[in-house]
């Protein structure tokens, strides 16, 4: 009805119809259709100059990009990651942000899914460097993850003491936030630091890692922090049996 219209409203309209007629394939499994549907829009509007088309074409890339990747095509995913960056980089309007945002965390956990670690590690930095010192709670909850993640690809190659770093940062950032997917990033990397230090031989400062995380969310009752808490005091246990442990055989030692 209207696909040829030239009035702004209209071709709005006409552009999120498109790209919920995507989502839509998406949810029913027509990947491939869904896809076609973004190329469509993308192919529209690519040039668009209207802030609300341009942020229709980021959020068409961004769900190109999660389509590709659910694939299992991870390269074509982050080539769509490098095309929405590049056009929508240096924007300014928050949506444009938000979506620039998202699509480093996307290419970063890509990458790190084909075991390009350093890279991921690499477009981590880059997202903090761009948007670290944003004030939203779209923004923070990002920078969060990505800080959290960053610390947990570092675990993985037993780089410990740059993962501990990693997680001091988000703690800092973060620690007097009361918004629940930022308090549910401290508690994690609480938990993480308190194995990191644990993985290093460095059990009394463990132990005071897991006291903290106890006594900052000990009385949450949101499930995702009492999971941390009743991880955070079972290592705890664990940790204190094994000094136990030692300070007898010890003692054995010495009769």
């Amino acid at each position: 009805l209207f696909g040829a219209a030239t009035e702004s409203p209209l071709l709005e309209r006409v552009a999120k119809a498109i790209v919920n007629k995507g989502v839509r394939l998406g949810v029913l499994d027509r990947s491939t259709g869904a896809i076609a549907v973004y190329d469509d829009l993308i192919a529209r509007f690519g040039t668009a100059t209207e802030p609300p088309l341009r942020a229709v074409i980021a959020q068409a890339l961004f769900d190109k990009g999660i389509t590709l990747g659910a694939l299992g095509r991870s390269m074509d995913a982050i080539a769509v990651y490098d095309d929405l960056i590049a056009r929508f980089g240096a924007a300014t309007a928050p949506p444009l942000r938000e979506w620039v945002a998202q699509a480093l965390f996307n290419k970063a956990v890509r990458l790190g899914a084909i075991d390009r670690s350093a890279e991921a590690i690499a477009v981590y930095n880059d997202l903090i460097a761009r948007f670290g010192t944003a004030t939203g709670l779209p923004l923070r909850e990002v920078i969060a993850q990505a800080l959290f993640n960053k610390g947990t690809t570092l675990g993985a190659f037993n780089r410990s003491t740059e993962a501990i770093a990693v997680y001091d940062d988000l703690i800092a950032r973060f620690s007097a936030v009361t918004e629940l997917p930022l308090r549910e990033q401290v508690a994690k990397a609480l938990f993480n630091k308190g194995i990191m230090l644990g993985a290093l031989g460095r059990g009394t400062e463990e132990i005071a890692v897991y006291n903290d995380l106890i006594a900052r969310f000990g009385t949450a009752t949101e499930p995702p922090l009492r999971e941390q808490v009743t991880k955070a005091l079972v290592n705890k246990e664990v940790r204190l049996g094994a000094q136990r442990q030692r300070a007898v055989e010890k003692q054995l030692d010495s009769v």
